[in-house]
């Protein structure tokens, strides 16, 4: 195996798009397949069988001890969450930020700040584009108004580290936003192209779950009965109708507003619309990042008792988790400027708010399934175990769900 080719067919291709990125004859270009997620086609033409393509892809796996000791120089004590130094609930002091952001805008503060501050000079960043609002697109924001303009989640996968082309070309140092797959690829591009770490300046990780594949968005149109060229604006995630945790919101052009709830719009979908890849991946916080973050879901920093009562009591909170001293320098400057109000998050809270025992020893499970029926999973080079997981009966049921969830994942996967 020279080339990504045989990642497509195992079906371990993320879609990240770093292959594209790094192919140094232009032989790679993402695009979506049959399964609605972009996978790379191979100009034979013009490969040269230079193998690159396949040392960077993170869709074979990662090497979970190299890179921990590479990046973080350490084994983490807590295999659940990671390395960090320390963690906080926190959204940004400004208020036409945190209106504008899915939760509480923490990671459009801290490249603004980054930015005015030239700390970095831009910032690898994802939004829709106005031309076509179902369709993503990654750009390099440079200012304040181009930041703003990627607020929010895309649920979509995305060729984000595609961008590493561009990167290297230009001068001065960026922040790359992006998913674990995503920075997974990223992080092994680096040991591949030397000159790349010393253009990123910092790896902002988004928290994940999972990405639902562009069949998806025609299902949201077949549900409101619409076609795509009624649409001037969609957002998976949005605060305009009841705040945090945020519901899906599209306007027509001829001036329809539709407020979709989670409930029924992004909840619903997850095992029918999503990548078989992403089943199988352990990175649900982003531990190969700089600082990763996500929706705070812990009722406590909301003054509540339930995370049910605390939902749409107020604007939203980021989850921020501080893994790497960078990271960390640049975000006590944030705190002591105020440019972000923050409260210690207890670790184990953290944990069990988003379920990521569950998801890492999950991944055993499921790769287990794939290959006792003959198919492929990504090498880790660990197998996840974490003891204190099993005290409680429930947890020890784990195994019999994950085997059946993977099966379902796999038959929807496959009938897409």
């Amino acid at each position: 195996m020279k080339n990504v080719n045989q990642v497509v067919k195992d079906s371990l291709c993320t879609g990240c798009g770093v292959c594209q990125g790094v192919c140094p004859v232009d032989a790679v270009q993402m695009r979506i397949d049959e399964y609605g997620i972009y996978t790379p086609q191979i100009n034979r033409s013009l490969c040269i069988n230079c193998g690159l393509c396949l040392k960077v892809c993170p869709g074979v796996g990662i090497d979970y001890y190299k890179y921990m000791i590479k990046i973080h120089g350490q084994i983490p004590e807590n295999v659940a969450i990671g390395p960090y130094i320390r963690s906080f609930a926190g959204y940004a002091n400004e208020k036409s930020i945190l209106e504008k952001s899915q939760s509480g805008g923490f990671v459009s503060a801290l490249l603004i700040y980054g930015i005015e501050n030239n700390i970095f000079d831009g910032a690898v960043v994802t939004s829709w584009d106005e031309n076509n609002p179902f369709n993503p697109k990654v750009y390099i924001a440079r200012n304040r108004e181009a930041v703003l303009r990627a607020v929010g989640s895309k649920y979509n996968p995305i060729p984000v580290a595609a961008v590493v082309k561009e990167v290297l070309k230009l001068e001065g140092r960026y922040a790359f936003v992006g998913t674990p797959c995503q920075i997974h690829g990223m992080r092994k591009a680096e040991e591949q192209i030397c000159e790349l770490s010393g253009k990123i300046a910092l790896y902002v990780g988004l928290h994940c779950l999972k990405v639902f594949n562009y069949h998806y968005n025609n299902k949201i149109l077949y549900k409101i009965k619409k076609i795509s060229t009624d649409i001037y604006y969609f957002r998976f995630s949005d605060k305009e109708w009841r705040g945090w945790p945020c519901d899906m919101l599209i306007k027509t052009k001829a001036g329809e507003t539709i407020n979709l709830p989670g409930s029924i719009s992004r909840l619903w979908p997850r095992s029918y619309f999503s990548s078989w890849r992403c089943q199988l991946c352990f990175d649900k916080f982003n531990e190969f990042s700089d600082v990763s973050c996500g929706d705070c879901r812990i009722p406590s920093h909301y003054g509540k008792k339930t995370l049910k009562e605390a939902y749409y009591s107020g604007i939203g909170k980021s989850d921020i988790i501080i893994r790497t001293e960078r990271a960390d320098k640049l975000i006590q400057k944030m705190i002591n400027s105020n440019i972000i109000n923050v409260n210690k998050s207890e670790i184990n809270n953290l944990i069990s708010s988003v379920a990521i025992a569950e998801k890492k020893i999950g991944v055993n499970y499921s790769s287990s399934f794939i290959r006792c029926i003959g198919g492929k999973a990504p090498e880790y080079g660990i197998k996840f175990e974490i003891k204190e997981f099993y005290k409680n009966w429930r947890n020890r049921l784990l195994k019999g769900y994950s085997v059946l969830a993977a099966g379902h994942y796999y038959l929807c996967y496959k009938m897409m």
